[in-house]
């Protein structure tokens, strides 16, 4: 008996909770939300777009807000018949969904126009393939030219006269293909010209230095050409990210010319143009230092010479000499120098340099050392050039001191000796400073063959 309340209690009881649960259901019904392929639509004049609304297989109703700039099908084609903005709206009963449509004329991505020494590159650059022409107009619409596109994206360019230059604004507009015109876009001629030399030296031992400008605008890369002391024309390819070049062995007749990139693959070069690089010359002091098979020559690293600055040296650190051994001699252009008491250069900085004259009596094979005393954990490193032609740098260990002389490949024959082969008569020997500190004595020029 209790067993059978027991039961009928719990069917009471779940019955209830299914009734309870429909309640709740019927109460808050699921709002119902149409979903579509694209949330937008960017269009140009003439497209087609297809939209599609799920829940998939039941029907819904397409309208278009301003039916003037697009229309669409009972399932969900559009086109675009008109320039402007609308919205596309799918229902279904009271459930919506809005899809914001744009319609422009198609126009191009990028124009450049360069102009210099009597004529005008034009260079466009369409990713579409909806533009049938694109049409340039300036001179206060005295001037215009039709680019043909005829559907393809890719770089298009003209080349005309002009004498303008940098005076002009450019009006820019594109037709597609059913002739609509987009609206007009403006840019102006960049004045394209070679890149600009700052200086330039023509060293008299064959080392020829450019500094560059900075007008690098579309420059891909300047083509310098030049005779070498052997007589034979040399070409040389100059980047934009350097602002200097050195130039070994350089005799005569340099000349420039710049290639620029407008667009990408479009390159354009407008002039050679001559440049006329400044003379340094130097002589020598001290001289002659004769190289012969007799004996090693040793020369005085105090005694390079005579010109002064940027002709004869380069010097960084501009200190005051405890020595009057070059003004004494009557060499008034050498006085930043820091020559000490006991003959040897002292505080030489990285990056300075000092010509030698010398004169080859005997022509062959010469190795060349160098006489120092570096005091620095690092060592002291250095190179050198005759008539132009660069030495490895050479990294000599610490002394230990200041006035602990050496020669270093005469003391370290581990380390490669640079040789030159020299003819008879005058040569010039550069000797530059790297990385490190030491004081300079001096070099010993040795002959070993022929």
């Amino acid at each position: 008996m209790r067993t059978r309340f027991f039961m009928f209690i719990c069917i009471l009881l779940i019955g209830c909770f299914l009734a309870g649960c429909d309640e709740d259901v019927k109460k808050d019904p699921l709002e119902k939300y149409i979903y579509v392929n694209k949330s937008s639509l960017n269009m140009f004049y003439g497209d087609k777009m297809q939209l599609k609304a799920n829940p998939a297989g039941e029907s819904f109703e397409w309208t278009s807000a301003d039916p003037a700039v697009a229309t669409i099908t009972a399932d969900g084609l559009v086109e675009a018949v008109g320039v402007g903005s609308t919205e596309i709206t799918v229902s279904q009963g009271t459930s919506q969904t809005l899809i914001p449509v744009s319609v422009a004329i198609p126009t191009v991505d990028k124009v450049v126009v360069a102009g210099e020494n009597g004529r005008l590159q034009i260079a466009v650059q369409i990713l579409s393939e909806r533009i049938t022409t694109v049409r340039i107009i300036w001179n206060n619409d005295r001037d215009v030219i039709d680019i043909p596109v005829d559907n393809q994206s890719g770089i298009f360019t003209r080349t005309v006269d002009y004498s303008g230059e940098n005076g002009y604004v450019f009006q820019v507009v594109s037709f597609d293909r059913f002739g609509n015109s987009s609206a007009s876009s403006e840019t102006t001629a960049t004045l394209i010209r070679n890149r600009d030399v700052s200086s330039a030296w023509a060293m008299d031992d064959g080392l020829l230095t450019i500094q560059w400008g900075n007008n690098t605008q579309y420059v891909d890369h300047c083509l310098l050409s030049y005779v070498n002391r052997n007589g034979q024309t040399v070409s040389r390819k100059v980047l934009p990210s350097e602002t200097a070049t050195d130039i070994s062995g350089y005799s005569s007749d340099l000349s420039l010319v710049t290639l620029f990139m407008l667009l990408p693959s479009i390159r354009d070069t407008f002039r050679v143009e001559a440049i006329t690089p400044t003379v340094m010359e130097s002589t020598p002091f001290n001289g002659p230092h004769i190289l012969s098979v007799s004996a090693p020559c040793e020369v005085e690293a105090r005694d390079f010479d005579y010109g002064g600055e940027g002709r004869a040296f380069h010097e960084v650190s501009n200190r005051t000499p405890n020595s009057s051994y070059r003004t004494t001699a009557g060499d008034e252009l050498s006085k930043t120098v820091d020559i000490e008491g006991g003959g040897n250069l002292g505080y030489v900085g990285v990056d300075e340099w000092l010509i030698y004259t010398l004169e080859v009596q005997d022509a062959g094979v010469y190795a060349v050392d160098v006489r120092l005393s570096a005091n620095n954990a690092a060592g002291g490193s250095f190179y050198f050039s005759m008539d132009g032609v660069r030495s490895e740098t050479t990294v000599t260990p610490n002394q230990g001191g200041w006035s602990n002389w050496i020669y270093v490949f005469d003391t370290h024959p581990e380390f490669p000796q640079p040789t030159y082969r020299l003819s008879a008569g005058k040569h010039k020997f550069r000797f530059t400073v790297g990385p490190g500190g030491f004081n300079l004595m001096g070099y010993k020029f040795t002959y070993v063959g022929k």
